[in-house]
């Protein structure tokens, strides 16, 4: 794999701007520098490009893509209907309530009137 850099923009895998850089196999980069549409700047790190073990490619031809982070406590506390977590509020510590809060809040319109209610309720306590 070789980074390129665009001389002038172009449609190769989605529009590429003038200036910018992005990685394409060893013959796409020749090729492409041929067509005097890119100068090659340089390899692409191995650990960039190694096959992952399972086969699975990201959509961006190269490496893996990454497994989603897990969940934070305040997120865990917050999955499921609003009566399963209003049921976890009892007993949980001030902390974890106000991150669960912040959590639900950061959601914006999405966020649960009634998840908001008792979590506010319940650090008000």
């Amino acid at each position: 794999m070789k980074n390129v850099k665009a001389i002038i923009s172009f449609d190769h895998d989605g529009n590429r701007k003038r200036d910018a850089v992005f990685a394409v196999s060893d013959k796409h980069a020749v090729e492409l520098e041929k067509k005097r549409l890119v100068t090659i700047v340089g390899e692409v790190p191995e650990a960039l490009t190694a096959a992952p073990a399972d086969g699975d490619k990201s959509s961006t031809g190269g490496g893996t893509t990454p497994p989603p982070a897990p969940p934070t406590p305040a997120q865990q506390f917050l999955d499921g209907k609003v009566d399963e977590v209003k049921a976890r509020i009892e007993g949980a510590d001030k902390e974890l309530l106000q991150a669960a809060l912040d959590e639900e809040v950061s959601k914006g319109d999405k966020a649960r009137k009634g998840v908001t209610e008792a979590l506010t309720a319940a650090l008000a306590a």
